[in-house]
């Protein structure tokens, strides 16, 4: 959803700067949202390890959720240059 998002703002980069910029803002607060799931779905893995002691098995999911974090904020990060870029360009 938040590629999606950030495609169409580029369709509208020079045409209606207001579709423009409420699209990069739908992009980063569908990215907001998947990074509140995979911080709920992390603490959640780790409780069950906790409780469990299971370490062995389901390691792997937390080491999947910490990639998706690092991967989510790259891309937060470049959202959020898009989006200054494009409310400084006075097209």
């Amino acid at each position: 959803m938040a590629y999606g998002s950030l495609a169409y703002s580029r369709f509208y980069r020079n045409h209606i700067r207001m579709y423009d910029l409420m699209l990069i803002m739908v992009s980063l607060t569908f990215l907001a949202i998947s990074f509140m799931m995979n911080y709920f779905l992390y603490n959640d893995t780790d409780a069950f390890i906790n409780k469990n002691k299971s370490e062995d098995d389901v390691i792997h999911l937390l080491r999947i959720t910490q990639a998706v974090f690092g991967i989510q904020a790259i891309l937060f990060i470049l959202g959020l240059i898009t989006l200054f870029r494009s409310l400084l360009n006075t097209k």
